[in-house]
């Protein structure tokens, strides 16, 4: 469903594009060689304008978030390099994988030593935009599946069922009886939601990337039931935290960054006894995207964290180290 949204937007992002060069053409003068990419430039240039109000607004809502003593010294500069490379990664996402590949199956490794992964997309997503991260878990011999979450407008409620059915999956035929669990975005709350209701049996490592575990605050002006679960103080949110034993957030590697533009407050989004590593430099996208996160992802799948584990001290790394 969202490949068939993304390209319905295509469609009217080109014919939006092509009536800007057309007016530009006839009614400004200009020569059509000139007109005809500032048009179809057009819309690129609306997608960047909105991604910088995201930061712009995510920045100003987490001011008062508790923050390390530095922080002032790189927020604006490194929300400034977030949004830089955020715009092509979203462009990559929205505008080719997903609306063009969001069917099709993942790449997956068959090395049987290595443990088996699944992939959680976020909202408004499809298993698409993990192809460079599965690419890379593929050539390092892990099997992945991954899976398309619908209904896309329902209930966080609705897909603990269909990550079990992929963790059968990708469990089947193999000799490993657990499988690590990858979630970004409101995927890493899917999977919280998962346990909850099927427990730890099969389950290893847990990595989420960029997920709201204590709600982000642009929540707030959502209107679809999902959204309104992601709301900070959502009784939703509220009672699955609750329903949890905190001992098993010992087994999660939460990644955040310090300037995400849809998740905020962004430093508090962790679990009390997860290890926690927060990038500067990256965006909420990216945070599936990039080199450095793999590299936390590769520490993340190869530790147990069983929950006898000492408490993992928080860690910082840089984006574009």
């Amino acid at each position: 469903m969202i490949a068939l949204i993304l390209k319905s937007v295509l469609l009217l992002a080109l014919a939006i594009g092509l009536a800007i060069a057309g007016a530009l053409h006839y009614q400004a003068g200009w020569p059509w060689l000139l007109a005809l990419p500032v048009g179809l430039l057009a819309p690129s240039a609306s997608h960047a304008a909105l991604l910088a109000l995201e930061f712009a607004l995510t920045l100003w809502l987490g001011r008062h978030a508790q923050l390390p003593a530095d922080a002032r010294r790189y927020e604006l500069g490194g929300a400034f390099r977030a949004w830089l490379t955020e715009i092509p990664v979203a462009i990559r996402v929205f505008c080719w994988r997903m609306p063009f590949f969001g069917a099709r199956k993942l790449v997956s490794g068959n090395d049987p030593d290595r443990i088996p992964v699944l992939l959680v997309h976020g909202y408004f997503c499809n298993q698409a935009m993990f192809a460079p991260l599965a690419q890379h878990l593929a050539d390092a011999g892990h099997r992945v599946e991954s899976l398309n979450l619908e209904p896309v407008f329902g209930s966080i409620e609705a897909y603990p069922a269909l990550i079990d059915s992929a963790i059968r999956d990708a469990l089947e035929g193999t000799s490993h009886r657990k499988i690590a669990l990858i979630g970004h975005s409101m995927g890493g709350i899917a999977i919280r939601a998962y346990l909850r209701r099927y427990g730890l049996d099969q389950v290893g490592p847990v990595v989420t990337l960029g997920s709201p575990h204590q709600g982000t605050a642009l929540a707030r002006v959502g209107h679809t039931e999902i959204v309104r679960q992601l709301s900070p103080g959502n009784p939703w949110l509220l009672q699955l935290e609750a329903d949890e034993d905190p001992t098993m957030y010992r087994r999660f590697t939460v990644v955040l960054s310090e300037h995400d533009n849809i998740v905020t407050p962004q430093r508090s989004q962790t679990l009390p006894g997860a290890r926690t590593v927060a990038f500067t430099g990256l965006g909420h996208v990216d945070l599936a995207c990039h080199p450095a996160v793999w590299s936390v992802i590769e520490d993340g799948l190869g530790e147990t964290r069983l929950p006898a584990e000492p408490l993992t001290p928080w860690q910082s790394a840089d984006g574009l180290a």
